[in-house]
Protein backbone atom coordinates (compact mmCIF):
# COMPACT_ATOMS: atom_id res chain seq x y z
CA UNK A 1 0.00 0.00 0.00
CA UNK A 2 1.25 3.26 -0.71
CA UNK A 3 2.16 5.83 1.90
CA UNK A 4 -0.57 8.86 1.35
CA UNK A 5 0.64 12.16 1.90
CA UNK A 6 -1.74 15.27 2.05
CA UNK A 7 -1.06 18.73 0.67
CA UNK A 8 -2.99 21.72 2.27
CA UNK A 9 -4.24 23.55 -0.46
CA UNK A 10 -5.60 26.86 0.21
CA UNK A 11 -5.97 30.27 -1.30
CA UNK A 12 -2.72 31.54 0.73
CA UNK A 13 -0.47 28.70 -0.26
CA UNK A 14 2.72 29.60 -2.63
CA UNK A 15 2.07 27.53 -5.61
CA UNK A 16 6.12 27.31 -5.32
CA UNK A 17 6.08 25.59 -1.86
CA UNK A 18 2.75 23.75 -2.59
CA UNK A 19 4.92 22.47 -5.51
CA UNK A 20 7.83 21.16 -4.11
CA UNK A 21 6.97 18.59 -2.09
CA UNK A 22 5.14 17.16 -4.83
CA UNK A 23 7.54 17.17 -6.78
CA UNK A 24 10.45 15.92 -4.44
CA UNK A 25 7.78 13.46 -3.31
CA UNK A 26 6.55 12.05 -6.94
CA UNK A 27 7.69 8.68 -6.18
CA UNK A 28 5.75 4.88 -6.25
CA UNK A 29 6.29 4.64 -2.53
CA UNK A 30 3.56 7.66 -2.34
CA UNK A 31 0.04 8.51 -3.30
CA UNK A 32 -0.10 12.63 -3.11
CA UNK A 33 -3.56 14.46 -2.65
CA UNK A 34 -4.06 17.89 -2.85
CA UNK A 35 -6.79 18.50 0.12
CA UNK A 36 -9.02 21.84 0.34
CA UNK A 37 -11.57 22.83 2.41
CA UNK A 38 -14.18 22.91 -0.34
CA UNK A 39 -12.67 20.21 -2.71
CA UNK A 40 -12.41 22.12 -6.88
CA UNK A 41 -9.91 24.66 -8.21
CA UNK A 42 -8.18 26.66 -5.49
CA UNK A 43 -7.06 29.90 -6.60
CA UNK A 44 -3.85 31.05 -5.17
CA UNK A 45 -3.41 34.37 -3.80
CA UNK A 46 -0.53 34.83 -6.55
CA UNK A 47 -3.38 34.45 -9.62
CA UNK A 48 -2.36 31.14 -10.11
CA UNK A 49 -5.19 27.62 -9.40
CA UNK A 50 -4.46 24.58 -8.92
CA UNK A 51 -6.98 21.47 -8.83
CA UNK A 52 -7.34 19.99 -5.01
CA UNK A 53 -9.80 17.14 -5.86
CA UNK A 54 -9.90 16.42 -1.95
CA UNK A 55 -11.73 17.22 0.87
CA UNK A 56 -10.49 17.68 4.52
CA UNK A 57 -11.18 13.91 5.44
CA UNK A 58 -8.67 12.56 3.34
CA UNK A 59 -6.18 14.92 5.04
CA UNK A 60 -7.16 14.09 8.28
CA UNK A 61 -6.80 10.29 7.57
CA UNK A 62 -3.19 10.69 5.67
CA UNK A 63 -0.10 9.50 6.79
CA UNK A 64 1.81 12.29 6.08
CA UNK A 65 0.02 16.00 6.04
CA UNK A 66 2.07 19.20 4.88
CA UNK A 67 0.95 22.49 5.11
CA UNK A 68 2.66 24.98 2.85
CA UNK A 69 3.33 28.54 3.38
CA UNK A 70 2.26 31.68 1.43
CA UNK A 71 4.21 34.60 0.47
CA UNK A 72 1.57 36.89 2.31
CA UNK A 73 1.46 37.63 5.79
CA UNK A 74 -0.36 34.28 7.78
CA UNK A 75 -4.11 34.11 8.24
CA UNK A 76 -5.67 32.43 11.14
CA UNK A 77 -7.33 29.30 8.84
CA UNK A 78 -10.69 28.12 9.38
CA UNK A 79 -12.06 25.91 12.29
CA UNK A 80 -12.35 22.91 9.88
CA UNK A 81 -8.41 22.84 8.91
CA UNK A 82 -7.65 23.36 12.67
CA UNK A 83 -9.96 20.21 13.30
CA UNK A 84 -8.91 18.06 10.54
CA UNK A 85 -5.45 18.48 11.41
CA UNK A 86 -5.51 17.86 15.09
CA UNK A 87 -7.55 14.82 13.88
CA UNK A 88 -4.57 14.07 11.73
CA UNK A 89 -1.81 14.51 14.52
CA UNK A 90 -3.98 12.35 17.17
CA UNK A 91 -4.28 9.33 14.84
CA UNK A 92 -0.02 9.58 14.61
CA UNK A 93 0.19 11.38 11.18
CA UNK A 94 3.47 12.76 10.02
CA UNK A 95 3.33 16.94 10.13
CA UNK A 96 5.56 18.72 7.99
CA UNK A 97 5.09 22.99 7.80
CA UNK A 98 6.83 25.11 5.94
CA UNK A 99 7.15 28.39 6.06
CA UNK A 100 4.63 30.71 6.96
CA UNK A 101 2.56 27.27 7.03
CA UNK A 102 4.24 26.78 10.55
CA UNK A 103 1.66 29.18 11.39
CA UNK A 104 -1.18 27.14 10.93
CA UNK A 105 0.15 24.38 13.36
CA UNK A 106 0.53 26.56 15.72
CA UNK A 107 -3.19 28.10 15.76
CA UNK A 108 -3.88 24.15 15.37
CA UNK A 109 -2.50 23.59 18.94
CA UNK A 110 0.16 20.91 17.60
CA UNK A 111 3.11 23.39 18.84
CA UNK A 112 2.38 24.07 21.91
CA UNK A 113 5.51 23.87 24.44
CA UNK A 114 7.39 22.16 21.05
CA UNK A 115 10.43 24.01 19.06
CA UNK A 116 9.12 25.25 15.81
CA UNK A 117 10.61 27.63 12.67
CA UNK A 118 9.51 29.32 10.06
CA UNK A 119 10.83 32.12 7.26
CA UNK A 120 13.04 34.35 9.21
CA UNK A 121 11.05 37.50 8.69
CA UNK A 122 7.89 35.91 10.67
CA UNK A 123 9.76 34.30 13.52
CA UNK A 124 9.12 37.26 16.18
CA UNK A 125 5.58 37.57 14.34
CA UNK A 126 4.79 33.81 15.21
CA UNK A 127 6.67 34.50 18.91
CA UNK A 128 4.30 36.80 19.59
CA UNK A 129 0.69 35.15 18.37
CA UNK A 130 2.02 32.21 19.68
CA UNK A 131 4.16 32.77 22.72
CA UNK A 132 3.85 28.50 23.63
CA UNK A 133 5.51 27.84 20.80
CA UNK A 134 9.42 27.49 20.76
CA UNK A 135 10.37 29.28 18.02
CA UNK A 136 13.85 28.75 16.77
CA UNK A 137 14.19 31.72 14.15
CA UNK A 138 17.53 30.67 13.38
CA UNK A 139 16.85 26.77 12.63
CA UNK A 140 16.24 25.92 9.15
CA UNK A 141 14.48 22.67 10.04
CA UNK A 142 13.28 21.69 13.37
CA UNK A 143 12.10 18.58 14.55
CA UNK A 144 9.74 17.65 17.46
CA UNK A 145 8.33 14.40 18.44
CA UNK A 146 6.28 13.50 14.84
CA UNK A 147 6.29 17.28 13.85
CA UNK A 148 8.60 18.99 11.28
CA UNK A 149 8.85 22.82 10.40
CA UNK A 150 11.20 24.56 8.37
CA UNK A 151 11.94 28.14 6.84
CA UNK A 152 10.38 27.24 3.43
CA UNK A 153 11.89 27.66 0.03
CA UNK A 154 15.10 25.25 -0.30
CA UNK A 155 15.05 23.95 3.08
CA UNK A 156 11.11 22.92 1.78
CA UNK A 157 13.06 20.53 -0.79
CA UNK A 158 15.64 19.17 1.69
CA UNK A 159 13.50 18.55 4.43
CA UNK A 160 10.87 16.56 1.68
CA UNK A 161 14.46 14.78 0.80
CA UNK A 162 15.22 13.73 3.79
CA UNK A 163 11.41 12.72 4.41
CA UNK A 164 12.07 10.18 1.18
CA UNK A 165 15.43 9.02 3.02
CA UNK A 166 13.96 8.46 6.14
CA UNK A 167 11.18 6.24 4.44
CA UNK A 168 13.53 4.20 2.09
CA UNK A 169 15.16 3.61 4.82
CA UNK A 170 15.59 0.70 6.81
CA UNK A 171 13.78 2.61 10.07
CA UNK A 172 10.62 4.04 8.20
CA UNK A 173 7.15 5.77 9.28
CA UNK A 174 5.71 2.37 7.85
CA UNK A 175 7.47 0.31 9.77
CA UNK A 176 5.83 1.42 12.87
CA UNK A 177 2.67 1.55 11.39
CA UNK A 178 1.26 -1.24 13.35
CA UNK A 179 2.04 -0.56 16.44
CA UNK A 180 0.63 3.30 16.12
CA UNK A 181 -2.67 1.96 15.40
CA UNK A 182 -1.74 -0.38 18.04
CA UNK A 183 -1.37 2.07 20.75
CA UNK A 184 -3.90 4.72 19.55
CA UNK A 185 -7.00 2.60 20.04
CA UNK A 186 -5.35 1.62 23.58
CA UNK A 187 -4.79 4.96 24.75
CA UNK A 188 -6.97 4.89 28.18
CA UNK A 189 -4.83 1.74 28.79
CA UNK A 190 -1.88 2.14 31.06
CA UNK A 191 0.83 1.01 28.59
CA UNK A 192 4.67 0.50 28.86
CA UNK A 193 7.34 0.46 26.86
CA UNK A 194 7.51 -3.28 27.02
CA UNK A 195 3.89 -3.93 26.18
CA UNK A 196 4.39 -1.23 22.90
CA UNK A 197 7.72 -3.64 22.04
CA UNK A 198 5.49 -6.78 22.55
CA UNK A 199 3.17 -5.01 19.78
CA UNK A 200 5.53 -4.34 17.40
CA UNK A 201 7.00 -8.18 17.89
CA UNK A 202 10.40 -6.63 18.56
CA UNK A 203 12.57 -5.79 21.65
CA UNK A 204 12.46 -2.13 23.76
CA UNK A 205 15.53 -1.28 22.43
CA UNK A 206 14.62 -1.67 18.62
CA UNK A 207 11.56 0.16 19.07
CA UNK A 208 12.71 2.90 20.66
CA UNK A 209 15.86 3.14 17.48
CA UNK A 210 12.73 2.69 15.60
CA UNK A 211 11.10 5.62 16.93
CA UNK A 212 14.14 8.06 17.04
CA UNK A 213 14.94 7.05 13.25
CA UNK A 214 11.38 7.64 12.02
CA UNK A 215 9.86 10.55 14.34
CA UNK A 216 12.44 12.05 16.00
CA UNK A 217 11.17 11.20 19.53
CA UNK A 218 10.97 8.10 22.00
CA UNK A 219 8.14 5.78 22.23
CA UNK A 220 6.87 7.06 25.21
CA UNK A 221 7.17 10.25 24.26
CA UNK A 222 5.31 10.07 21.42
CA UNK A 223 2.71 8.51 23.34
CA UNK A 224 2.70 11.08 25.74
CA UNK A 225 2.30 13.38 22.83
CA UNK A 226 -1.10 11.14 21.54
CA UNK A 227 -2.75 11.03 25.02
CA UNK A 228 -2.23 14.95 25.45
CA UNK A 229 -4.26 15.07 21.33
CA UNK A 230 -6.43 12.76 22.56
CA UNK A 231 -7.62 14.97 25.52
CA UNK A 232 -7.65 18.05 24.04
CA UNK A 233 -9.63 16.86 21.22
CA UNK A 234 -12.39 15.47 24.13
CA UNK A 235 -11.59 18.76 26.43
CA UNK A 236 -12.62 20.69 23.05
CA UNK A 237 -16.00 18.81 21.47
CA UNK A 238 -17.23 17.03 25.06
CA UNK A 239 -18.82 17.91 27.94
CA UNK A 240 -16.84 14.89 29.72
CA UNK A 241 -15.47 16.23 33.49
CA UNK A 242 -11.95 16.44 34.04
CA UNK A 243 -11.80 13.43 35.74
CA UNK A 244 -13.28 11.15 33.45
CA UNK A 245 -11.00 12.73 30.43
CA UNK A 246 -7.97 11.32 32.62
CA UNK A 247 -9.17 8.27 32.69
CA UNK A 248 -10.22 7.93 29.01
CA UNK A 249 -6.78 9.00 28.09
CA UNK A 250 -4.58 6.76 30.54
CA UNK A 251 -3.39 9.63 32.70
CA UNK A 252 -5.34 7.19 35.91
CA UNK A 253 -5.23 9.89 38.19
CA UNK A 254 -6.75 13.69 38.09
CA UNK A 255 -3.79 15.03 39.79
CA UNK A 256 -1.29 13.25 37.19
CA UNK A 257 -3.39 14.57 34.31
CA UNK A 258 -3.22 18.02 35.37
CA UNK A 259 0.10 17.79 35.92
CA UNK A 260 1.19 16.11 32.35
CA UNK A 261 -1.14 18.70 30.67
CA UNK A 262 0.17 21.28 31.94
CA UNK A 263 3.58 21.05 31.41
CA UNK A 264 2.91 19.90 28.02
CA UNK A 265 0.95 22.57 27.11
CA UNK A 266 1.51 25.68 29.21
CA UNK A 267 -1.90 25.90 30.71
CA UNK A 268 -4.16 23.93 33.10
CA UNK A 269 -7.16 21.66 31.43
CA UNK A 270 -9.66 23.59 32.44
CA UNK A 271 -8.24 26.65 30.78
CA UNK A 272 -7.47 25.30 27.26
CA UNK A 273 -11.36 24.30 27.57
CA UNK A 274 -12.40 27.51 28.50
CA UNK A 275 -10.06 28.69 25.78
CA UNK A 276 -11.40 26.58 23.42
CA UNK A 277 -15.00 27.86 24.01
CA UNK A 278 -14.00 31.48 23.43
CA UNK A 279 -12.26 30.81 20.08
CA UNK A 280 -15.36 28.77 19.07
CA UNK A 281 -17.37 31.62 19.96
CA UNK A 282 -15.00 33.88 18.03
CA UNK A 283 -15.54 31.51 15.47
CA UNK A 284 -19.23 31.29 15.02
CA UNK A 285 -19.75 34.97 13.23
CA UNK A 286 -17.51 34.13 10.52
CA UNK A 287 -18.73 30.96 9.77
CA UNK A 288 -22.54 33.01 9.56
CA UNK A 289 -20.86 35.16 7.47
Amino acid sequence: MKHTVALLTTPNASIVELGMPAEVLAHKRYAMRFCAATPGRVTLASGFSIEAPHGLDRLAAAGTVIVPGGSGRPIDPPPAITHALRTAAGRGARIVGTGSGTFVLAAAGLLTGRRATTRHDLADDLRRRFPRVLVDGSAPTVVDGGIRTCAGGTTTIELCRELARHDDGPASADDLAEVIEWATARLAQPLSLADLARAAHVSSRTLARRFEAALGTSPMQWLLAQRIRRAQHLLDTTCEPVERIARMTGFGSTSNFRLQFTRVTGESPQSYRRAAREREHVDLPSRAG
